[in-house]
């Protein structure tokens, strides 16, 4: 209910006597309405009055990861770029430091800061350093993202498995893998492996998540398919 939810926090913020631990939430609040009903331009303004209200280094950067992430989706890369630097330089956390630049090289690739090479060259010194032990998932997805960008299919392809490979219990890095394998195998018309991806992706997916009814549509309908070319 979006609609009451925003009357709700705008009389809040503007109640003189609201407590004021909560009103610095409020700018948070509101950018996370906007997020949800995809309202990109207002979620920025908001998480820029959210940076003003930030309690430390780390939420800040968190606020500065979320806006590098809208950019991108925006299609703003230069600004996409420029967000994910700040959060590595001004992050304590390591996990938002290094999401933020598996982000910044695929924003310095697609910006043309960087070549295919380059990029591939970097993520595979990401996979050599120790102390990225346990992240490697996310970084074979990048590079599979990478791949993908540049028409390698089966690069991208044989990059997606292997983040599934090394994916540990990230139900994050399996979802996006399968439903990139199921989507890329479905485009050759490899109808079998797509549908057993689909179905994989169903097992881990959010039930939640925008795409479900999708995925489950996809799996449903190569059902009859698979099994004709079966027999």
């Amino acid at each position: 209910r979006y609609t009451i939810a925003e009357q709700i926090l705008k009389k809040i913020d503007k109640a003189p006597d609201a407590n004021k631990e909560i009103k610095r939430e409020i700018p948070a609040a509101f950018a996370n309405l906007y997020i949800k009903k995809k309202e990109y331009s207002l979620a920025l303004a908001a998480l820029s009055n959210a940076l003003d209200f930030a309690k430390n280094k780390d939420q800040k950067a968190r606020y500065l990861f979320i806006m590098a992430q809208i950019h991108e989706l925006n299609g703003n890369i230069k600004n996409a770029f420029d967000g994910y630097d700040k959060v590595i330089k001004l992050s304590n956390n390591y996990d938002m430091a290094f999401n933020a630049k598996l982000n910044k090289v695929k924003a310095s690739r697609k910006s043309g800061k960087i070549t295919r090479s380059v990029a591939i060259s970097q993520l595979n010194n990401m996979l050599k350093d120790s102390k990225n032990q346990g992240y490697e998932g996310k970084i074979y997805f990048t590079k599979a993202e990478v791949e993908l960008e540049e028409g390698e299919i089966a690069d991208a392809i044989a990059n997606f498995k292997n983040a599934l490979s090394y994916s540990g219990n990230s139900q994050s890095v399996q979802t996006e893998a399968y439903y990139k394998l199921a989507s890329l195998l479905y485009d050759q018309e490899n109808y079998i492996n797509s549908k057993l991806y689909y179905d994989s992706t169903l097992a881990v997916m959010s039930p939640t998540d925008d795409r479900i009814l999708e995925v489950r549509t996809f799996s449903t309908n190569l059902s009859d398919i698979v099994r004709n070319i079966q027999v």
